[in-house]
């Protein structure tokens, strides 16, 4: 069984950052939307964050996430699984759209993003009876990857949308 860390010495940890390092994830006009950003409490210089994200090949937003491991000077990014085309088959498959995404650490250092995802129509898949869902993923690797991904709730009829998990 893992332990969880110690508090940080010196207070809450920075991001460092040189003038240089607030730049786009990905050039060209905005692409993002309700950005949030969260700092590993093990480690300062891993900062993970998650927004609605419009590179989907549907054109409706999906979780993006990126992850710094150098305090934001550089970045990585990724779709949340599960998307129109993606091949890697999730909770989240058969939707059509997700967002709203929340970002939490654990002691250990784990990264944990909250969001939703709804059916859009017409979208291909399994989503028939499917409104909406709030769903957690958890990466262990610093926000670079999310092996779990679990529903923790379920609109079952068209009357019921998830929104704003937090």
């Amino acid at each position: 069984p893992e332990t969880p860390a110690s508090p940080l010495p010196g207070g809450l940890p920075k991001v460092i950052c040189d003038p240089d390092c607030n730049q786009e994830i990905r050039p060209g006009p905005a692409q993002v939307n309700e950005v949030d950003i969260g700092i590993n409490p093990v480690d300062p210089l891993n900062v993970v964050a998650a927004a609605n994200d419009y590179a989907q090949p549907s054109g409706a937003h999906w979780v993006g996430y990126y992850w710094s491991r150098d305090g934001g000077k550089t970045w990585g990014q990724n779709l949340m699984p599960g998307y129109l085309g993606s091949g890697q088959p999730t909770v989240l498959t058969g939707m059509g759209g997700s967002g709203d995404p929340a970002i939490a650490f654990n002691s250990r250092g784990d990264v944990y993003i909250a969001g939703i995802a709804y059916a859009v129509s017409p979208v291909p898949g399994p989503n028939p009876g499917r409104d909406s869902i709030v769903f957690v993923a958890k990466s262990a690797d610093g926000g670079e990857t999310y092996s779990q991904i679990v529903t923790v709730a379920r609109g079952v009829t068209g009357a019921t949308f998830h929104d704003k998990e937090w």
